[in-house]
C-alpha cells in the first residue's frame, strides 16, 4: 500500500494532473476531487476534473463554476503526468473511464478509505481511519500546509456530510467533527449545504418513493428488507435513475433490518442491486459473490434476468450469508 507521502511527492514533482472518481459520482467523490482540484490550481498546477457521468443537480454546490468535464470517448482523456482516482479503490468502478486510464502513460493513484481487492497497476493511498475520502483529502492538504478557502471547504463538507450519513455512521470520529468545525470556520453554511443536497427532491421522485414503499418486502425473520423498481414505474412517474439512488437507505431506518436491498430495472434490462448493511452487518462480500463490489456497508452489482427471478435468487443468497455470520 502506498503511503500518503507518495501522493505528496507526485504533487510536488509534477505539473499536469487529471482527477476523477467512480461512475455515477456521489457527494464524497465529487467533494474530494473538487477540493483537490482547487488546491492544485492554487499551487500553479494544470488540472482537469474528468468524470464518466455528469454531476447530479443536488451536488452542483461543489462545482458552481462548472469545472467538471464529462468523458467523451471520441476525444479520449488527454495527456497527464498523474491521474488521481478518488473515492474508489476498484478499477471496474470507473466505468467507461477504466480502459483509457489503464492505457494512459500517467502514474495512477487511487485515494480512498477502503481496502482494494486488486492492488496491481497503480498506487493506492488508503486510510481506513477516515470517515470519507473527503477527510483523507483534508488530511493530505493539512500535511501540505495548504490554507483551506471556501472553494475547498464547501466540497469537503459535502463529502464529509454525505459519506457519514450526516454524522451518524460508524466511521464518524472525533476527527470528523473537528474537521467539520474547521470547515464551518472557513465559511461553510450548513443550512445552505443541507438545502442544496437534501431539500431538492422532485415531486416525481417523492411520488415514486411513496409507491415503492407501499410494496416494501420483508423477510420472515425481519432482518432483510427490499424494494423493487421496474423501469415502467420510473417512466410512469417521470423519475430518473439518479432519483432512485437513495431509496435503499429508507430500508435500514426500520427496526431489526440488517440488510436493505433495492432492485432496479435498468433501461438496458439488467437488474441493478444496491445493498446497505446495518447494525454492523457487512454487504461487500455478498456484492462480490454476485460479481459486483463497493464498500463494506454499501455495495452493489448488476445481474441478468427478470426482476422476480433476480429477487428470488438474491434474497436466498443474503439469507444464507446472514446465517453464516450468526
Amino acid at each position: 500500500m502506498t503511503r500518503v507521502n507518495k501522493a505528496i511527492e507526485l504533487i510536488r514533482q509534477h505539473s499536469k494532473f487529471i482527477l476523477t472518481t467512480h461512475a455515477l459520482p456521489d457527494g464524497d467523490g465529487l467533494g474530494a476531487e473538487m477540493a483537490l482540484y482547487h488546491f492544485l490550481m492554487g499551487a500553479g498546477k494544470q488540472c482537469r476534473v474528468l468524470n464518466s457521468h455528469g454531476t447530479a443537480p443536488k451536488f452542483q454546490c461543489v462545482d458552481p463554476l462548472r469545472k467538471i468535464e464529462v468523458f467523451d470517448s471520441s476525444r479520449g482523456i488527454g495527456e497527464a503526468e498523474v491521474i488521481f482516482v478518488l473515492d474508489t479503490s476498484e478499477w471496474k468502478m470507473l466505468g467507461p473511464l477504466e480502459k483509457p486510464i489503464r492505457a494512459s502513460k500517467a502514474q495512477v493513484v487511487f485515494l480512498d478509505h477502503h481496502i482494494p481487492s486488486d492492488q496491481h497497476g497503480a498506487h493506492f493511498v488508503i486510510d481506513q481511519t477516515c470517515s470519507s475520502t473527503g477527510e483523507l483529502v483534508f488530511r493530505l492538504l493539512k500535511l501540505m500546509k495548504s490554507p483551506i478557502d471556501t472553494s475547498m471547504a464547501i466540497p469537503l463538507y459535502v463529502a464529509l456530510m454525505t459519506d457519514t450519513g450526516s454524522f451518524r455512521y460508524r466511521r464518524t470520529s472525533p476527527g470528523s467533527h473537528l474537521m467539520a468545525a474547521e470547515l464551518l470556520e472557513k465559511g461553510v453554511r450548513p443550512d445552505e449545504v443541507y438545502e442544496s443536497v437534501y431539500a431538492c427532491d422532485s415531486v416525481a421522485k417523492t411520488r415514486l418513493l411513496g409507491h415503492l414503499l407501499e410494496a416494501i418486502q420483508i423477510s420472515a425473520d425481519g432482518r432483510i428488507a427490499w424494494l423493487s423498481c421496474p423501469k415502467t414505474l420510473r417512466s410512469k412517474y417521470g423519475a430518473t435513475v439518479e432519483d432512485t439512488e437513495s431509496f435503499v437507505n429508507q430500508l435500514t431506518l426500520m427496526e431489526n433490518v440488517e440488510i436493505g436491498i433495492l432492485f432496479r430495472e435498468e433501461d438496458s434490462g439488467e437488474i441493478k442491486l444496491s445493498f446497505r448493511g446495518n447494525r454492523g452487518v457487512k454487504v461487500i462480500d455478498i456484492a462480490k459473490r454476485l460479481g459486483g463490489g463497493g464498500h463494506l456497508y454499501a455495495a452493489g452489482a448488476k445481474l441478468q434476468g427478470s426482476l422476480s427471478e433476480v429477487i428470488g435468487r438474491v434474497v436466498k443468497v443474503v439469507e444464507k450469508e446472514l446465517k453464516r455470520v450468526d
